[in-house]
């Protein structure tokens, strides 16, 4: 929710202050410089005193724009942390249901919100503050110009037309200058916007992504070779521990241990989600990281025991990724997964519209969507990681037999159930 909020706010932002900014400078430059020199014609001595608005105009922007910047990430941050709570309420409303969450929610973002509004009227205060002040400061020059054009024309020094010449012509460079400086200060009161985007932009990846080997074909040996682990937000704690263990081609390996002993982690580091702390991880004894993206995640699936979906209809989630996918591939892949009954029963069948992240299905059918998913590619490495949390006996039943029927060459099974544990080699 963050980063939809950083891309929805903060990026228009710097993309409509960089070209608005800079046509207003280069525009008011040109007229600030041509009026100038006019205006140096007419009487040097009161050009002299007009330039005064210039350092003036500036010195009291860079105080605004100070505090400015300051003012606007915050408000940037909290409309950021705003949507996320939203975002939050609205993904777990049943949860915020079941628990009587929602004068809990509604404060959150009461909370949030008031906190967003008040940073805006804080900085449209202080952006009031600044213009009145800007004027002030104008309004003063003006008359200082005045006062002296009025002795220059008691000295006869210059004519009453050139002095209201040159009144108009300052009126009109004040302003020029205040777009001019309006301008700069723009550039520099959206870099709080830019600033976050660019730290996106700068991120470079933990892991290599410049593999270049990919071979026509995989035996699909995988082997653990001492590796440990741990999450870069707790890098005491390690997940795993000089952890060796081999998956064989045509095997299914059964993974299984206590919450939290690392099972999980194994398939994430099996997908290359993270990099070994040490140790290796192996295909074909060669190490992940050599291998070409796309190619390793088509030779590598994974199917999690929360299904994620797309905004889209059956088919596009399951041929999602691929390219020149049959509909006898589609259809085999999902009988497999034991999805192409429900399927059928459907109006539109294959056609379906899923909703957003598939919330038109049950959790049962999502799952069974998922690992038709995985089934299409015909992995080599099949990793089902608790698979079978969503699915009824029948569900079950016949992913066990497809597991039995070893479409992938490897599988991993990470899962509690007895029942599945009992299809492992």
């Amino acid at each position: 929710a963050e980063l939809s909020s950083r891309l929805a706010n903060d990026v228009p932002l710097l993309c409509m202050a960089v070209p608005y900014s800079v046509n207003v400078a280069l525009r008011s430059l040109v007229t600030v410089l041509g009026l100038g020199g006019f205006m140096v014609g007419l009487s040097p001595r009161l050009a002299l005193l007009a330039l005064l608005e210039v350092p003036l105009t500036i010195t009291a922007r860079k105080v605004y724009d100070a505090r400015y910047q300051v003012l606007q990430q915050a408000v940037l941050d909290a409309t950021a942390n705003t949507a996320t709570v939203v975002q939050e309420a609205v993904s777990s409303i049943e949860t915020v249901r079941i628990f009587a969450g929602e004068e809990e929610e509604e404060r959150r973002h009461s909370q949030a919100l008031a906190k967003m509004l008040r940073l805006k009227d804080q900085m449209d205060v202080e952006r009031a503050l600044f213009t009145l002040v800007q004027r002030a400061l104008q309004l003063a020059v003006q008359v200082l110009v005045l006062c002296h054009g009025h002795r220059q024309l008691r000295e006869g020094t210059i004519t009453t037309s050139s002095l209201v010449t040159f009144l108009l012509y300052q009126a009109k460079v004040g302003r020029h200058v205040q777009a001019l400086v309006f301008g700069h200060g723009n550039l520099l009161s959206k870099a709080a916007a830019g600033r976050k985007i660019l730290e996106y932009l700068d991120r470079e990846p933990t892991g290599n992504t410049g593999g270049t080997w990919a071979p026509a074909t995989l035996r699909g040996h995988v082997a653990f070779q001492h590796v440990s682990f741990a999450y870069p937000t707790h890098p005491k704690h390690l997940v795993l521990q000089d952890v060796s263990f081999e998956l064989c081609p045509g095997k299914v390996t059964a993974l299984a241990g206590l919450n939290g002993s690392g099972k999980s982690t194994c398939a994430g580091l099996l997908e290359r989600f993270y990099e070994p702390g040490a140790g290796k991880v192996l295909l074909d004894g060669v190490p992940l990281r050599d291998y070409e993206h796309r190619y390793l995640h088509r030779q590598v699936a994974l199917v999690g025991q929360e299904p994620v979906l797309f905004s889209g209809t059956i088919r596009d989630n399951i041929i999602f990724g691929l390219e020149g996918c049959g509909e006898e591939d589609v259809r085999a892949a999902a009988a497999a997964a034991g999805a192409l009954g429900f399927i059928s029963a459907l109006d539109r069948g294959f056609d379906t519209d899923v909703g957003e992240k598939g919330g038109q299905l049950s959790a049962g059918e999502k799952q069974r969507i998922a690992i038709a998913r995985a089934l299409v590619r015909r992995p080599t490495v099949l990793i089902l990681d608790e698979a079978t949390s969503a699915l009824d006996g029948e569900g079950e039943a016949a992913l066990q037999q497809w597991v039995q029927n070893r479409w992938a060459r490897t599988v991993l099974l990470i899962t509690h159930c007895p029942r599945m544990l009992k299809a492992a080699d």
